[in-house]
């Protein structure tokens, strides 16, 4: 029983419903992997996978980094975690990268989701037995390459180790669990256009696309855990963005972007009186969660996330961060805004995001007044930025 309520909490980013003939949410391990961890992209509802290359496109878009015009930064970010709920649970991450040289660069990033402190009990005989203290921890390591495949259009790959680490296996024998490992990869592309120039104003696009955590599935050393927990949360992150720059370094820029768990969704099972997830292979899970709902198109098309977001930098000196998320609430989703400011100082940036929820069933949400705090140093000499 202990085990499973930490694998409850550990998968408290999804909502369940059990009711039959009813869309289900996408249930995956290790969720804490689709958490934004930074404060600079969680100002715009999330959005990463088109913005300008920044220290901490690891997550989003480590194809950008190639388009990047320091040769090296070093980010730091903290996220507290149900924070209304409990004090002691956050995300933190580090990421680093280094250019190669002008075209290529190398990146690496760790993060690290901490569920606090947890008090541990059975039932023997009738009485509650208490077991000591537990710490779940969940962490994952990466790495990454990417390069420029033409002037506009840049490619990169990570790759990526998983540790989820959500029981105290004091019973081992009866439990059989142990910490869950899994590895995967990002396959990501990013393209960046020239400046269109119009009278004093410059104009510009970027798309990018990144599928995420395409790999082994978590293994806990007990098959009863099943029903999707041991999916990796393979997610598709597609979006774009119109920047507009104005004399004395004024830009301001508008963002859309889409995501997609791609794991297949849930479908009820009337032998076993429950739902289940469907598990096709690797690449068979791909293409039946992009095409097969058990309630057909609108349940596939719930499954996606909108976002929008918009940004002002003043001589990349300071900036002003704004955005909206929406995703399905029967899909365990959430609604919000983002809001977020960014300063720098010679060669550090400090990065502040809030969110505020805007569905009134998501008032006691993960996200609810989440502030997230970056800091970013960057290091070595800056390249020229592309025409």
């Amino acid at each position: 029983m202990k085990v499973f309520l930490l694998i409850g909490i550990s998968c408290a980013t999804f909502a369940l419903n059990a009711q039959n003939n009813t869309p289900q949410p996408v249930r995956t391990a290790v969720p804490f992997l689709t958490i934004t961890p930074d404060a600079l992209s969680s100002a715009m509802a999330d959005i990463g996978v088109a913005s300008y290359p920044d220290a901490f496109s690891q997550h989003h878009n480590p194809a950008k980094y190639a388009f990047a015009e320091n040769t090296n930064e070093l980010s730091v970010s903290y996220t507290p975690w149900l924070s209304n709920i409990t004090g002691d649970m956050f995300i933190g991450y580090v990421s680093y990268y280094h250019k190669i040289r002008e075209k290529s660069a190398l990146g690496t990033s760790l993060r690290c989701f901490s569920l606090g402190s947890v008090e541990m009990t059975d039932y023997q005989n009738g009485t509650v037995v208490p077991l000591g203290e537990y710490k779940p921890l969940e962490l994952s390591l990466d790495v990454s390459y990417s390069m420029q495949i033409s002037q506009r259009v840049s490619l990169g790959v990570a790759l990526r180790y998983t540790r989820s680490d959500i029981t105290d296996r004091s019973n081992v024998t009866t439990d059989g669990f142990h910490a869950g490992n899994a590895v995967s990869a990002d396959i990501a592309v990013y393209f960046c256009s020239k400046m269109y120039e119009f009278k004093k104003n410059s104009l510009a696009f970027s798309l990018g696309l990144n599928i995420k955590d395409i790999g082994s599935k978590v293994n806990y050393g007990n098959t009863s855990i099943g029903d999707g927990y041991e999916q990796m949360p393979t997610m598709m992150m597609l979006g774009g963005g119109v920047h507009l720059h104005l004399p004395k370094e004024h830009c301001f820029s508008i963002y859309l972007q889409t995501n997609k768990i791609l794991v297949p969704t849930p479908t009820y099972d009337d032998a076993a009186g429950t739902y289940v997830t469907p598990d096709h292979g690797i690449f068979g899970n791909l293409f039946s969660a992009l095409t097969d709902a058990p309630n057909g198109f609108g349940e596939k098309i719930s499954e996606y996330s909108f976002q929008m977001g918009a940004e002002y930098c003043y001589k990349k000196n300071f900036a002003a961060r704004t955005g909206w998320y929406y995703a399905d609430a029967g899909k365990g989703g959430y609604q919000y805004l983002s809001a977020g400011l960014s300063g720098k100082y010679k060669n550090a940036s400090l990065y502040l995001s809030y969110n505020i929820p805007t569905a009134r069933s998501w008032d006691d949400s993960p996200i609810s007044g989440t502030l997230r705090v970056s800091l970013c140093f960057a290091l070595g000499k800056t390249y020229n930025a592309k025409d």
